[in-house]
């Protein structure tokens, strides 16, 4: 009787996988100009969010120069990561007088510092640990509600004793 309930999950559990797409969730991909941003300290992320803010760009060129100290960032080199960061300063610069600069630059700004924030987290003990939640059947929830157990409970309570 148990091995005909272990071929039956296995059917519905491959039944199951075959009909989730295959998507891997957990790649993000960045695109050129978000791979270069720097992550930085939260009091400089939001300095250079308020510089970018009122001038255009300002806060991405000071950003720059701080993938050579104090920030981190995606590029394979620092020299890359700053001269992305630099050419994103002059794109911002010289599209600002049709305000897609100052956008684009507001929106940068922005980033400094939800990446900022992202890297507290990470620091954080508890962001290591993994955080594991445990369903509860209907067996569970007529325990812990004190209700009269489903038909469910009551058929494998049955089949429980006709195996013994």
């Amino acid at each position: 009787m148990k091995s005909n309930e272990f071929i039956v999950n296995d059917l519905l559990s491959d039944q199951k996988k075959s009909q989730r797409p295959e998507s891997n969730d957990d790649v993000v991909k960045s695109g050129f100009f978000r791979r270069a941003i720097p992550i930085m300290p939260k009091y400089l992320a939001i300095l250079c969010c308020i510089l970018n803010i009122l001038f255009p760009g300002l806060g991405t060129f000071i950003s720059s120069f701080t993938i050579f100290c104090c920030a981190s960032h995606k590029c394979d080199t620092n020299l890359k990561a700053f001269l992305t960061n630099f050419l994103a300063f002059i794109l911002q610069l010289c599209s600002a007088i049709i305000l897609i600069g100052w956008v684009w630059s507001i929106k940068y700004g922005l980033l400094f510092v939800h990446l900022s924030d992202q890297s507290e987290d990470e620091l954080t003990p508890d962001a290591e640990l993994p955080m594991y939640v445990r369903r509860h059947s209907s067996m569970d929830a007529s325990l812990m509600y004190n209700t009269k157990p489903r038909l469910s409970t009551l058929a494998l309570a049955k089949v429980k004793e006709e195996d013994s």
